[in-house]
């Protein structure tokens, strides 16, 4: 049977690398020794590429064009390298403040989005509205509200008295919070209206956290008996769904039977705290009741 000379040069490479089988290899070495093309492909296969030398002489023209080129590759690279740290470096800093929760930073982005209200991305206190506000046997608040808008994310807020007037604790953080917001990222801006949600949050009687002191940078550990339940909204604005000592009543059975029921499908393990003496994040959450539906 005749092999066509594309199959012998398909095997060819397989054949020089002495990687093939035997047949192949004898069908290789019976078609190279009648077929004098596929001879002559076979020895440019085994030539070795010359080697590309910088021309050295300083008359050449080419020796200029091959400077040229050097210097070119070198900026490039350069400048590309420094190009790729700067925009690395820019990118992880606005990761960082972002998403991170160390105080300081919280602090500086709470600062930034008062001066530039855009990169705001909280839910405004006016979209929320109050609904059910309970104590259970506990001790803890139980207060429910609707939000009228699109949401994409929870975030916790510490917020304490200050002469009067409830502000957020920037230097608080961990265990128990009476204190929530609600965000909306840019990309779902467009869905701000025809949805709504509700929810319920968990409020203990004694709040359990940490605080880092401003002088030592020490992380304390805080336990203190929470001044209100709290929606933080856009622009900082502070919506109590509840303040200490105003009169509420117990919750009915079938609140105490739901909250029971949730904390016991979502309380996290005590082993999860090397601690003792760490937080407790038990009857201290934020449970959906719906979510983002439509109107």
């Amino acid at each position: 049977m005749k092999i066509s000379c594309d199959i012998i040069r398909d095997l060819l490479p397989l054949y020089k690398d002495n990687v093939c089988s035997d047949a192949s290899k004898d069908m290789v070495e019976d078609h190279l020794s009648v077929c004098q093309d596929c001879q002559e492909y076979y020895e440019q296969m085994n030539t070795e590429l010359p080697e590309i030398v910088p021309p050295e002489e300083a008359g050449d023209p080419s020796k200029a064009d091959w400077d040229f080129f050097k210097k070119a590759s070198r900026k490039l690279t350069f400048r590309q390298l420094i190009i790729g740290g700067v925009a690395a470096v820019i990118l992880l800093t606005l990761y960082t403040l972002c998403t991170s929760s160390a105080p300081f930073i919280v602090s500086a982005r709470e600062k930034v989005t008062e001066a530039v209200p855009f990169l705001d991305k909280r839910i405004p206190v006016d979209d929320v509205k109050v609904q059910d506000v309970y104590r259970l046997e506990n001790g803890a608040i139980y207060c429910s509200f609707t939000v009228d808008s699109y949401i994409s994310a929870f975030d916790r807020q510490y917020v304490v008295k200050d002469e009067g007037s409830p502000q957020v604790d920037f230097s608080a953080f961990g265990g128990n919070t009476n204190g929530i917001s609600l965000q909306r990222y840019w990309s779902d801006f467009t869905k701000a209206e025809g949805y709504s949600s509700s929810f319920y949050f968990l409020v203990p009687e004694e709040l359990s956290y940490y605080r880092e002191d401003p002088v030592t940078a020490e992380e304390k550990l805080t336990r203190q008996t929470s001044d209100g339940v709290y929606f933080v909204g856009k622009g900082g604005r502070i919506l109590p769904l509840y303040e200490k000592g105003e009169t509420i009543p117990d919750a009915p059975a079938d609140i105490e039977a739901r909250v029971q029921e949730d904390t016991r499908e979502y309380s996290l393990e005590e082993d999860e705290w090397s601690d003792a003496d760490a937080p407790d994040y038990n009857h201290n959450y934020c449970y959906i009741l719906s979510f983002n539906e439509e109107k």
